[in-house]
């Protein structure tokens, strides 16, 4: 048993508590990561989920790992009540994954939370939102800029990414005081924070239109709720 899997198993013997958040959220800087074996992150990502789930007083989703999958993670609900990794991308995706992985674990967990939302008794006009998104879901498509920015901005997807996002910038943020610069925070800051006004100027540019961020959500949601009342 090497020094990490020393760490992991002290984490897992703690209590649900603000200590073992921290501990796990360490792990994911580069300077702890990029030392981690697949095995070893996978382990960390369990832990993460755990976690997430621990702070909600809820049961944790299992994290499944697959070879390959078309994306890094994505979740399987009801039926397994899962979240799918590719071990793929874990292995090839080299030093600087470690925020994307942290990302990718926090935005298919909202996603359960959203299911969860979904199927409650609660009457706000936030869970009606998802109920119907949930029942008239836009497939993932990128054939054309319009079909991937529906599919992106339709509410599962618009708010899976806006709390996962700021969740890992919070987290990163907080790393990089206490640890240092981190190239795999700074790598997807980049290249996968799609800032929404590109989202907007895009949909605008390809259909000729001048939609504000608000008008056009509200133009992709009226239309799942005219498919939900079908």
């Amino acid at each position: 048993m090497n020094a990490f899997d020393e760490q992991f198993s002290k984490i897992e013997n703690l209590s649900p508590s603000k200590e073992k958040t921290k501990l796990i959220e360490s792990m994911f800087h580069s300077s702890i990561w990029n030392q981690l074996d697949t095995n070893q992150k996978i382990r960390l990502l369990e832990l993460l989920e755990i976690d997430f789930a621990d702070q909600e007083n809820r049961k944790p989703n299992k994290i499944e790992v697959w070879q390959k999958l078309p994306f890094i993670a994505c979740a399987s609900f009801p039926f397994s009540n899962s979240i799918k990794i590719s071990k793929h991308h874990l292995e090839t995706m080299g030093t600087k994954s470690n925020a994307k992985f942290y990302c990718a674990i926090k935005h298919e967990h909202e996603h359960f939370n959203q299911y969860y939302d979904s199927i409650s008794t609660k009457k706000d006009s936030k869970t009606e939102e998802m109920r119907i998104n949930l029942n008239s879901l836009i497939p993932y498509s990128g054939k054309t800029a319009t079909k991937y920015i529906e599919y992106r901005l339709q509410p599962t997807e618009y708010y899976a990414h806006k709390i996962s996002e700021e969740k890992t910038k919070e987290v990163f943020e907080r790393l990089i005081t206490e640890f240092g610069p981190d190239e795999g925070y700074e790598k997807w800051d980049q290249e996968e924070v799609v800032p929404l006004d590109l989202l907007v100027q895009l949909y605008n540019e390809e259909n000729n239109t001048n939609f504000s961020f608000e008008e056009l959500y509200q133009k992709i949601f009226s239309s799942l709720t005219e498919k939900y009342q079908k």
